[in-house]
């Protein structure tokens, strides 16, 4: 038998996923070919990058995106703060380092 306890932690594991699954807004060629990238390890976890932004005191993710820039996957996320701020992040796909938003602008 579950315990409530258990139950909820699975309700709320569940809700997890489907707020992070939801918030990737790509086509079905764009979302597969993210997960080719993952599985062949040319792109570090998504999970990677929502820890370091959920970090920073942005509890929502919004949107995500992977794009290539300059022939390096980049990901693309918009994340909601406190007081209802958005702001996006650049991250390299690959080496997880931060890229420089000025240059993302330009473009």
């Amino acid at each position: 038998m579950t315990t409530p306890l258990k139950l909820g932690f699975f309700i709320l594991l569940g809700s997890l996923l489907a707020v992070v699954c939801g918030a990737i807004t790509a086509s079905a060629d764009s979302r597969e070919e993210a997960m080719d990238l993952r599985q062949t390890g040319d792109i570090l976890p998504l999970e990677t990058f929502t820890k370091k932004i959920h970090a920073l005191g942005y509890q929502r993710i919004l949107e995500v995106e992977l794009e290539t820039e300059a022939g390096s996957p980049v990901y693309e996320i918009e994340a909601l703060g406190e007081g209802g701020n958005v702001r996006e992040f650049y991250f390299d796909a690959a080496s997880g380092e931060p890229v420089d938003e000025a240059r993302e602008q330009e473009d």
